[in-house]
Order: structure tokens, then sequence, then C-alpha cells
């Protein structure tokens, strides 16, 4: 039984670790991959926002940033394309 119990767990833990990577809407991208800060920026300026502030978390690059018409914005993007995955206004 035990046997039984330790085979379960074993096999069923690289799913449970695919699972959480896959989480990110970012993608599993790894840090060597990453675009620096000065190319993330000038991608989202690019698309229309003036950066205002950048981190990175949770695999994505977190942009606050305002938009033309002078609107707030929290974005999410991705680390190794420069793409916007999420935006949502800022109130």
């Amino acid at each position: 039984m035990r046997l039984t119990a330790l085979v379960v767990a074993v096999t069923a833990s690289p799913l449970l670790a695919v699972t959480a990577m896959a989480d990110s809407h970012c993608g599993n991208v790894p840090q060597a991959d990453w675009m620096s800060v000065a190319e993330v920026a000038t991608a989202v300026t690019e698309a229309g926002y003036e950066v205002r502030e950048v981190e990175r978390d949770d695999g994505c690059f977190e942009i606050k940033a305002v938009d033309a018409q002078g609107q707030r914005f929290d974005l999410d993007v991705n680390p190794a394309t420069g793409e916007i995955v999420r935006q949502d206004r800022d109130d």
C-alpha cells in the first residue's frame, strides 16, 4: 500500500509542477531570455504609453503607464517579446 502511494506521488509531482508553471500569463521565460528594462520600456512606449514605473514580478514585467488620454494603466508585459498580455485601468 505504501509503495502504491509513493508511486502515485512521484508520478503526479511533475504534473503539479507543470500546472504551477502554466499559471503565469507571461509564459515561463528563463531569466536569461528577458529583455532589459530599457527594451521593454521602449516596446511599451511604442505601443502608445508613457512608462512611469517598471517592476519584475510573477514572471512578467509589471508596468505602471499612462496612455495618450491621460488614463493610468497597470500593464503586464511578456519579458521575452515585449507584448502587453494584460492591461487594467488604474482608477
